[in-house]
């Protein structure tokens, strides 16, 4: 386990440096139109980035929680459903610290995606 958390610790590194240069660039896009492109390309890398992070600190989470039983139903789901396994493990526990913690990482691999498909240029 201990591996484990040293990864986490990296990944969640360097979703907070992705996060930073994200401000910085959406700031940037807004001033200058010609920056949307690359911007959008750096929030689609920036999802998939945190989406992995999600995914591994979920599965610790339901690790720790329940047992490697639990943590391999939710990955079977399809990768992502881990999360919602996480979610249960985390109410049934009462771990409302942790919880916010996923709803805030939740949203932010889902709001960067929705923000980078609208920034992204049509064609």
């Amino acid at each position: 386990m201990p591996t484990a958390l040293r990864v986490i610790a990296w990944l969640i590194r360097g979703g907070e440096i992705l996060f930073a240069l994200n401000v910085v660039a959406l700031i940037a896009a807004v001033i200058a139109k010609r920056l949307r492109e690359p911007v959008a390309g750096l929030l689609f890398l920036s999802t998939w980035f945190w989406a992995v992070t999600l995914t591994v600190w979920c599965a610790v989470v339901v690790y720790a929680g329940w047992g490697w039983f639990w943590t391999a139903f939710g990955l079977l789901l399809g990768v992502i459903g881990i999360v919602p396994v996480a979610l249960v493990c985390l109410v049934l526990k009462r771990d409302w610290m942790n919880l916010a913690e996923l709803v805030f990482q939740t949203a932010l691999v889902i709001g960067a995606w929705i923000l980078a498909t609208r920034i992204a240029p049509k064609e």
